[in-house]
């Protein structure tokens, strides 16, 4: 990368292995631009052995060039055929002019403990030079790392050099970060992109929204997925502001939760062991994410009528907006009906309670980061109240999170 429009290459214009007191040998100097894609080119006749620096020429329309970009050896196949290129090598390959070309090109899941592969079909377009490009992502798999061969085209027809679209590497701050069908958490969770044990979890952003809040990943990643910008959950090199606004593809929204009646938390399962949730550790631009933990049998949720108000009483219904977890604590004194005051709520998940009017305390907790908090209000009698509980990154930049509700 140059980091100015313009630089100087020196180039020597005999074989390496001659000696710069050779008569005709020299170092010799070319002006070149950031955008610009050039060739080391030998000379012909009494110039043979001469190098020059020109710029790239296009291939015929019945020919696909391919220079390997990897920084390896690497294998591909073309018409049954299997071909070798070394680092920096450059391969010409004849094909009918209008006729795509396919190569098959490895694409390999890492695991831990195995690596499995597979040739997937790559297609290029004849009369234009492309560039053999290596690229990796985060598995569906936990730890695992999907790396494949790409074709990226570096040269037109018209010999123009191609632009590459802007795109910014971002890694992940947290384990898991979920990837939504739009910008915003009001959007249906698609995908996730996870990182392993050793190594955070990468992911390359390819567009934004316009304020800048949400980015748009790799279609293989998930087509038309989105994922917050926030600093909280991922960082990212290079100026996410560079990236092209890009529309909502899928925009399928998440479904809206209806409240329930939420019985007391279960502290057993149906085997007799205790019960557990684990916390997760997922984040999604204001939020995060848990999954319940599984016991020995699984019970279908149902869902309870509504609560009536009787005169006189308040009734407060309880929603996890975030998207982990939550524990939610409301004493003895302030509810009708006696039992246990804490009400675990996995995501979207409800409790409706019947409390006496006035002033009602509150607190709220979850196993991600340790958050946790307490506030209080006033309701009404006769009255029905609905708090949406949820943790957001303090907006005074300190790092901190701060219960709303």
């Amino acid at each position: 990368d140059l980091p100015r429009v313009t630089a100087v290459l020196n180039l020597y214009n005999c074989d390496a292995q001659t000696p710069e007191t050779t008569e005709g040998c020299f170092w010799d100097p070319y002006l070149l631009d950031r955008d610009g894609f050039y060739e080391i080119v030998e000379g012909s006749g009494s110039d043979r052995g001469m190098l020059t620096l020109q710029p790239a020429g296009s291939p015929p329309v019945n020919q696909v060039w391919l220079q390997n970009r990897t920084g390896n050896r690497e294998t591909i196949f073309y018409q049954d055929e299997e071909i070798e290129l070394p680092p920096a090598g450059i391969r010409e390959f004849s094909t009918e002019a209008g006729v795509p070309a396919i190569f098959y090109l490895r694409s390999c899941l890492v695991l831990p403990d195995r690596t499995v592969c597979e040739w997937a079909p790559a297609e290029a377009e004849a009369g234009i030079y492309y560039a053999l490009e290596e690229s990796s992502m985060v598995g569906s798999v936990p730890n695992s790392e999907v790396v494949s061969l790409d074709l990226q085209p570096i040269l037109s027809k018209s010999g123009e050099t191609i632009e590459t679209p802007p795109q910014v590497n971002c890694t992940l701050q947290v384990p898991v970060l979920n990837v939504r069908s739009g910008p915003g958490l009001e959007y249906q969770i698609i995908a996730k992109i996870r990182g392993t044990d050793q190594e955070p979890g990468q992911v390359t952003a390819l567009g934004r929204d316009i304020s800048s809040n949400w980015l748009t990943v790799d279609e293989r990643i998930a087509d038309g997925g989105w994922i917050t910008a926030s600093a909280n959950f991922i960082n990212c090199t290079g100026d996410i502001n560079s990236l092209p606004v890009a529309e909502i593809t899928d925009g399928r929204l998440a479904p809206t939760p209806e409240p329930v009646v939420a019985a007391p938390p279960a502290t057993e399962n149906a085997t007799g062991g205790e019960g557990t949730v684990d916390a997760g550790t997922e984040g999604d631009g204001e939020n995060g994410e848990a999954t319940a933990g599984e016991g020995d049998a699984t019970a279908e949720p149902t869902t309870p009528p509504a609560l009536s108000i009787p005169p006189g009483l308040s009734l407060l219904i309880i929603n996890n907006g975030f998207e982990q977890v939550i524990r939610f604590t409301l004493d003895q004194r302030y509810r009708v009906e006696t039992g246990p005051s804490e009400f675990d709520m996995q995501p979207g998940e409800s409790v409706s309670l019947l409390v006496y009017p006035g002033q009602v305390a509150f607190s709220a907790s979850t196993p991600w980061r340790g958050l946790s908090g307490n506030d209080d209000f006033f309701i009404e009698g006769d009255e029905s109240r609905t708090l949406w509980i949820t943790f957001v990154p303090d907006p005074d930049g300190s790092g901190e999170w701060i219960l709303q509700y």
